[in-house]
């Protein structure tokens, strides 16, 4: 018995000692996981250890595990029966391997001894504790690889953001390119409609100008054929006109010579001469009609308007004699409506207060007496 307490004071003391390496280690990587019973085995991750192979170099906690496993096996050296049945006894004395190794002593008594049994005992303690350290190093290579995608994700945003600023100022810049580009347009399009302005006010000046020469032209053969006319007249008038009759026409002639340049035209030929005493009187019997037109229209306007002063007067003349008083006079209609309101009896309401308070309750004072 004395040997009992000593080994499980010693393997308190061992469990002491690998709890306080633990919590340092849990104290140094600030992680916040619970300290895992003693007795359970729990495997790595396949993509942890496959992450930590292939990528980084093995760190020293998994190659000193790795060299223990390879040294002592998954077992130990014990049948996989045989230590599946000691991590069900570690289990049931919730990691305590001192107990441990007194129920494995009645239980595998047969197959192991006690010594073989404390050894395996500290050999799965000390599986536990690489187990534990393999972790730990998982941990912190996870923590790790956590940090490089978060800066690999910070550094794409800002790629993106980078190359989003630049595609932005890119789509700026041709904007800016094509206001200016419309800009330019816009200017020369105003410039060549101002141009155009001026070739079109050009043109119609010059247009002007020509019409005015043609009207110029026209008025100065007009004149010619007006003086060649008051010639061809002058030369045609009667002698008896006298001497103040050929004195004017010379006047005129002299005027009209003067007045022009060019030099004395011709006289007229018979055909002309006849055309243009036809168009005369023409005009002048024209003129005559409209006078005449005109003068018979105002006197039917005339007949027209005295009819209608006949007609007026004679049918209002007389039809009523003035009575400045009949306007403050009433209507007949008026004094009807007066009489009728003067015949009207009227009696007056009944309030149905004082006269019908026996029909409408009976007092209470009467305690039931009937009113006549």
């Amino acid at each position: 018995m004395g040997d009992l307490a000593a080994i499980e004071q010693e393997a308190s003391a061992a469990w002491d000692s690998a709890a306080q390496r633990l919590k340092q280690v849990l104290s140094v990587m600030q992680s916040t996981a619970a300290p895992a019973r003693e007795g359970s085995s729990h495997s790595l991750s396949a993509a942890a250890t496959e992450g930590l192979t292939a990528g980084d170099s093995l760190p020293g906690e998994v190659r000193a595990l790795d060299a223990f496993l390879q040294r002592h096996g998954p077992t130990g050296g014990w049948h996989p029966d045989d230590h599946a049945e000691f991590e069900r006894i570690l289990r049931a004395c919730r990691g305590n391997y001192a107990h441990c190794n007194q129920l494995c002593q009645q239980e595998l008594g047969l197959l192991h001894c006690l010594p073989d049994i404390e050894q395996h005992a500290s050999w799965h303690r000390k599986l536990q504790e690489l187990q534990l350290h393999k972790r730990l190093a998982v941990q912190r290579w996870q923590l790790r690889k956590r940090e490089e995608q978060a800066a690999l994700v910070e550094r794409q945003q800002q790629q993106q953001q980078q190359a989003g600023r630049q595609q932005e100022m890119l789509q700026q810049q041709e904007t800016a390119d094509e206001k200016a580009r419309q800009r330019a347009a816009l200017v020369a399009w105003k410039q060549g409609r101002e141009e155009q302005r001026v070739q079109e006010r050009r043109r119609q000046h010059a247009e002007e100008q020509e019409q005015q020469r043609r009207e110029q032209l026209e008025l100065q053969r007009r004149q010619q054929e007006n003086r060649q006319l008051l010639q061809q007249r002058s030369s045609n008038a009667p002698h008896a006109d006298g001497c103040c009759g050929s004195t004017h026409c010379k006047g005129l002639s002299g005027s009209g010579a003067g007045a022009g340049s060019s030099p004395q035209p011709s006289a007229l030929d018979p055909a002309t001469r006849h055309r243009l005493q036809q168009r005369s009187q023409q005009l002048l019997s024209h003129r005559a009609e409209q006078v005449q037109r005109r003068s018979v229209l105002a006197a039917q306007q005339a007949a027209r308007v005295d009819s209608l002063h006949r007609h007026s007067s004679s049918q209002f003349a007389g039809a009523a004699q003035r009575d400045p008083q009949r306007l403050l006079q009433p209507t007949a209609a008026a004094t009807m409506r007066q009489m009728e309101v003067l015949a009207e009896e009227r009696t007056a309401k009944d309030s149905c207060f004082i006269r019908h308070v026996a029909k409408r309750a009976v007092p209470g004072w009467c305690g039931g007496a009937q009113l006549q």
